[in-house]
């Protein structure tokens, strides 16, 4: 129960509520999956993107919580560019598949 609510408990459950809404609306715009099949890779990659942007989140928190951002400034900073970088990715690939998510054909 302790990893439940640990900090990669916590990612991987909210990065999953993230990513199921846009399974459930490909899956109703594609008929079940009928029309081009399931696109595993593409909810996995969603789902680990996620997961790393809100452990790497929840990290940098706790280093604001606890006042050791004096002490850390070039890890507080990394922390900032791996926000940064994934959360960029994650918009960039929903962008990219925001038309099949929402039924277009070809995808």
């Amino acid at each position: 129960m302790k990893w439940v609510t640990s900090s990669y408990g916590i990612s991987v459950f909210l990065s999953l509520l993230i990513v199921v809404p846009f399974f459930i609306l490909e899956w109703i715009t594609t008929v079940g999956f009928t029309r081009s099949g399931f696109p595993l890779a593409l909810f996995i990659s969603m789902w680990v993107i996620a997961g790393i942007f809100i452990g790497v989140l929840l990290s940098a928190f706790k280093d604001v919580r606890t006042g050791a951002l004096q002490t850390k400034v070039i890890w507080f900073a990394l922390k900032g560019a791996i926000l940064l970088w994934f959360g960029l990715t994650w918009v960039h690939l929903i962008l990219d598949q925001m038309p099949c998510f929402l039924g277009a054909t070809g995808c």
